[in-house]
C-alpha cells in the first residue's frame, strides 16, 4: 500500500512467489479505492505495527531477504517462499491462505476496501 501510496506500485521483486504479487495488486487496488493518502498510510502502518507486529519492523523496512544469498544462506532465503506456495504443485499453501484470509479481514475491518 505504501508504495501506491508514493506512486511506486508498479514496482515487483523479481524473487517472490506468485502469492507475493497477486498480494501486491490487490492492496494497491484496495489503498486506491480507499482513497488512501499518505498521512492515513501513517497511521494504518503504526496500527498494524503496534496491534499485530508488536512493535517490529514493518515488513516494508526489513533488509532485502536476496542478501541471504550473497551470504551463502540460500536455504533461509528459500524457506519463507516455501511457506507461501507449494512451487511443484503450484498453489498457495494452507498455511499462506489461512494467513491471508486473516490478514484481509483484519485490513477490511480497519476500513480498507479489501476483497
Amino acid at each position: 500500500m505504501r508504495n501506491t501510496v508514493v506512486g511506486n506500485n508498479f514496482r515487483l521483486g523479481t524473487t517472490n512467489p506468485p502469492t507475493f504479487t497477486s498480494w501486491v495488486v490487490e492492496a494497491s487496488d484496495a489503498a486506491i479505492a480507499s482513497n488512501l493518502g499518505i498521512e492515513d498510510y501513517e497511521e494504518l502502518a503504526a496500527r498494524v505495527t503496534r496491534e499485530r507486529l508488536k512493535g517490529d519492523l514493518f515488513p516494508g523496512d526489513l533488509p532485502d531477504k536476496r542478501m541471504l544469498i550473497y551470504e551463502n544462506r540460500g536455504q533461509e532465503f528459500l524457506a519463507a517462499g516455501l511457506k507461501a506456495y507449494d512451487w511443484f504443485r503450484q498453489t498457495a499453501t494452507k498455511e499462506y491462505v489461512d494467513n491471508e484470509r486473516r490478514a484481509r479481514k483484519y485490513l477490511r475491518d480497519l476500513g480498507l476496501g479489501m476483497q
